[in-house]
C-alpha cells in the first residue's frame, strides 16, 4: 500500500462518513 493509496482511501472514508453524518 503507497501512501497516496492510503490518503485516497481515508478520504473517502471521510467523505462516507459526511454523508453518514447528514442523514
Amino acid at each position: 500500500h503507497s501512501l497516496d493509496d492510503f490518503i485516497r482511501e481515508v478520504d473517502e472514508f471521510l467523505k462516507n462518513a459526511e454523508l453518514w453524518d447528514e442523514m
